[in-house]
């Protein structure tokens, strides 16, 4: 497709009242929008180039030994107990369905990892294994601020893993260090 058919402008000047320049740049170049105060909208430049860099770091990540899981976006605070937190963050946002039960929304993958996989490792013969998931995160007004890194929505990728010893968690380690080198690198960052 030409530049010239993509939805979205693209500008010469730098856009007023941003600071950061990788925002400023993105929103030259027409690949994302702001939708509203920490909300920003990809456009069709900023799609492909999420695809990319999601395929990168899918690749990466399976070349480590890691498998891809996919997890809900919403969750019952119940979750953090398992994994010795005492209750969901508190900026999390949190809603009741039609059933009256209380959900988590957008909070950190890391309790579904542990609810899922619970009962899917059974014996120390699987371990170890790691996950990664992509999914959207919601952040609450806490961690939110300016920018495109600390808007309050955002698409991330998380590993977990599950280690039976200190040594294969050292292993798991090393391999996530270079997986991520390797991420950086091909991403063109230092």
């Amino acid at each position: 497709m030409r530049m010239s058919q993509l939805i979205g402008k693209r500008f010469k000047e730098r856009p007023a009242g941003v600071a950061l320049e990788g925002q400023a740049l993105l929103l030259r170049g027409g690949y994302v929008r702001q939708a509203g105060n920490g909300l920003y909208a990809l456009l069709p430049p900023g799609v492909r180039l999420a695809r990319k860099i999601e395929a990168i770091i899918r690749r990466e990540l399976d070349a480590a030994g890691y498998q891809e899981i996919a997890l809900p976006l919403s969750a019952p605070p119940e979750m953090w107990d398992e994994t010795r937190q005492t209750q969901p963050p508190p900026d999390s946002i949190r809603f009741r369905d039609g059933a009256r039960q209380e959900w988590v929304l957008g909070a950190s993958g890391n309790a579904a990892t542990v609810a899922v996989l619970r009962n899917e490792l059974q014996s120390h013969a699987q371990l170890p294994g790691a996950v990664y998931a992509f999914r959207d995160e919601i952040r609450g007004s806490a961690q939110s601020g300016s920018g495109l890194v600390r808007a309050r929505e955002g698409r991330v990728a998380e590993a977990c893993a599950f280690h039976s010893g200190a040594a294969a968690l050292d292993a798991w380690f090393e391999a996530m260090t270079g997986a991520c080198e390797n991420i950086l690198a091909e991403c063109g960052l230092p």
